[in-house]
């Protein structure tokens, strides 16, 4: 059996997550590996839950992964991550990034609760 990596990246349209699947599928051909990706799109222009499915392996067949294999979930935004949590298996890590909000919110706007509370929820899933 070949070992394949499983990686979700959570986003909102706009920030850039399938621009992160491409280039983190880039890198993994250029190693030699095979690679797969899947995407969801909907309202993803319009700040809409965006999620990119990699991965990458030996051999590769799906673009996407059930609920509870990803190895990594790279978190583009706070809420999103929560909102995707479950993919990620027991183990796996998740990769937060910094929160930015964008300039023409106010704070209270872009966060209906606080930083803490969603970074604390995470921690209880993980």
């Amino acid at each position: 059996m070949t070992k394949v990596t499983n990686i979700l990246i959570a986003s909102v349209g706009g920030q850039g997550g399938h621009t992160l699947s491409r280039v983190i599928a880039y890198a993994a051909t250029r190693e030699g590996l095979h690679v797969r990706v899947g995407e969801s799109l909907g309202m993803s222009q319009r700040f809409g839950s965006v999620k990119s499915f990699v991965r990458i392996g030996d051999e590769v067949r799906s673009p996407t992964f059930n609920i509870g294999e990803a190895d990594y979930i790279i978190c583009l935004e706070l809420i999103e991550c929560l909102r995707n949590i479950h993919y990620l298996k027991y183990g796996g890590k998740a990769l937060i990034a910094p929160i930015i909000k964008p300039p023409f919110m106010s704070r209270d706007q872009y966060l209906r609760i606080s930083e803490e509370a969603l970074l604390s929820k995470i921690k209880q899933v993980v």
